[in-house]
Order: C-alpha cells, then structure tokens, then sequence
C-alpha cells in the first residue's frame, strides 16, 4: 500500500505550487523579471556521418564557435574531428550531404554537463530546495552536440562509435576535462537512449 500523504504536506505542496505558478507568470508578462535572450552568437556547420550510410551520407549540422572552441579546443576542421564530424569543405567524394531537419534520431549526439566542484543547495523563488551540481562554461551549463565516429576508421561500426566516446571522454582522454568536478558526457543513440556516460573528474 503507497504512503498517505496528511492534508499539512499536502496543503504545503500546493502552496509551493501556486508560488511557482505566479513566478513563471510575472516572467512571462512582466519585462523586468523575464529572462534576458543571450544570442548563439557566430556558427559553424559540420558534417556527421549517418548512422546507415557514414561514408557516403553526411548531415549538416550547426553548432557555434563558442561550443566548439569550449568542446574541441576550437573550430578548425581538425579541432571538428575530435567529436567525430568533419568540416563542410572536407565531404567525401561521391558523398551526399544533406540538413539535419527532422533527422536528429538518425545520428550519435552526446550531452555533456559542465559540473560544479562544490554542489550547492539552492533555494527557488517559490521556497523549494535542490541540489545545484553544474556550472556555465562560457555562456552555457549543458550541451548537446553531434557525435561521430573516429574519422581514421575504415570499417564504422556502431560499436567503434561506443569506443571512440570512451576514448574521447573518458579519463585521460582529450576531451575528458571539458566536463570538470561533477560533470559528464552521455553518448546518445536515438532520440532519448543514452548507451554510455563518463563522469568528470
């Protein structure tokens, strides 16, 4: 049998409720609470091997100078292989390449989470409590970012794409201190399977 809940705990749980509604309201309507528009700021496509088809069909997709530059330590066309993609100008011969519209399912992404070294206790403005353990790196605390596989490869499996991630992100890897103290990289399939994490350290 599930846990009564007492007309106090309960009575709280709406008032914060009615609190947190009220607050995203007066955002919503009210100029000098709403949350300021931060531009992407300069962007640069690159190219991510499909899953069916990594040699000879490619997607474009758009991710900023500023998250390239945080990921790969730039934006040149090999600071974009370390992620697995290539530089727009480097599409394979014979190759198609095409817009990643409608096709965010049919390639590796990977969330990383800048982490917190000290998480701390945060309390909302409708009087709730949480945890806080990650941090802006730059102009952004989360990412999401296409993955492919290493481009040195000449066979492309899906497991070489699991590898690479490891190798990538994993301790001692080069792309491993992007994440920081309480940060992490998720390699995702699909468009929610998340296959594989690696934790900052």
């Amino acid at each position: 049998m599930g846990t009564v809940k007492d007309s106090v705990y309960l009575q709280e749980r709406i008032e914060a409720e009615e609190k947190r509604l009220a607050v995203l309201e007066d955002r919503r309507t009210n100029p000098d609470t709403a949350a300021t528009y931060e531009p992407r700021g300069a962007a640069v496509d690159v190219l991510v091997p499909s899953f069916l088809r990594p040699d000879d069909l490619f997607y474009i997709v758009s991710l900023t100078q500023e998250t390239l530059t945080k990921v790969c330590g730039g934006f040149t066309a090999a600071d974009i292989k370390k992620i697995g993609c290539l530089a727009v100008a480097d599409l394979p011969a014979g190759a198609a390449k095409v817009t990643n519209k409608y096709n965010t399912g049919k390639y590796p992404k990977v969330q990383i989470i800048h982490g917190l070294p000290t998480p701390t206790a945060q309390i909302t403005e409708w009087g709730t409590r949480w945890i806080k353990s990650y941090a802006k790196n730059g102009n952004q605390s989360h990412r999401l970012i296409p993955f492919g596989y290493d481009t040195t490869s000449t066979t492309k499996t899906v497991e070489e794409i699991v590898e690479f991630f490891d190798d990538q992100f994993g301790v001692g890897g080069p792309l491993h201190n992007v994440l920081g103290v309480n940060g992490s990289a998720s390699l995702i399939f699909g468009k929610s399977g998340i296959v594989a994490t690696h934790e900052g350290t």
